[in-house]
């Protein structure tokens, strides 16, 4: 329970002045834990079904994987250069990852999100997260990416396991980090100790051709 409220510390600090607009301005500064709670638990509110709450939830992780992740030097242009989380397959954050990034900076840059089709080029992107309804073709994006510096992030079973970088796993009511060090170390990222110390490390299940 611990290492969960400091993961969800973690993540709340990075972004409590986004989030707390968009889901918890009646919240005080007295009742962080109690919003901390609501945000990170997947429930039933209103009208909205259970997985938009839990897409909001991963939303706002995958915003805050910014913040915790080095790309290795050369992998920007320049300064103006923004950093692109992409996504391919289903959208199932709709608007709110956009709402999320809304004017967000890292290190200076801009962030944008990009949808992709299969035949975009995924090297072109930062992040890219994977929608489990491309699990038939997951081992193909994986062998394509393999050579870029491009953190993957998913929440299709076993992906970190098959060698994705980062899952999004659902564990009752909560949603917590899954990590492939081994993975992201190939593509030269390096993913801070802060969230390594929160994560569950994950060994690859198979070493992908050419590896």
């Amino acid at each position: 329970m611990k290492s969960y409220f400091d993961l969800c510390k973690l993540v709340f600090d990075r972004v409590f002045h986004r989030i707390g607009r968009i889901v918890l301005k009646a919240f005080r500064l007295g009742q962080l834990i109690l919003a901390i709670t609501l945000v990170f638990t997947v429930q039933n509110l209103g009208a909205q079904p259970e997985s938009f709450q839990e897409y909001q939830v991963k939303a706002v992780f995958l915003y805050n994987l910014t913040n915790f992740i080095s790309w290795p030097e050369g992998t920007f242009e320049n300064q103006n250069d923004p950093l692109k989380i992409c996504i391919i397959g289903e959208d199932p954050f709709g608007a709110f990852l956009d709402k999320v990034i809304h004017n967000e900076t890292i290190n200076g840059r801009r962030i944008v999100v990009n949808r992709l089709t299969d035949n975009d080029t995924f090297c072109s992107c930062h992040i890219l997260f994977i929608n489990s309804t491309m699990n038939e073709e997951l081992s193909q994006i994986l062998q394509r990416i393999k050579e870029c510096s491009v953190l993957t992030v998913s929440d299709v079973h076993e992906f970190t396991q098959l060698g994705g970088m980062i899952n999004l796993v659902r564990k009752g009511k909560r949603v917590r980090i899954e990590v492939n060090v081994d993975s992201a170390r190939r593509a030269g990222l390096t993913i801070s100790a802060k969230l390594l110390k929160l994560a569950e490390i994950i060994k690859d299940k198979r070493v992908m051709k050419g590896d």
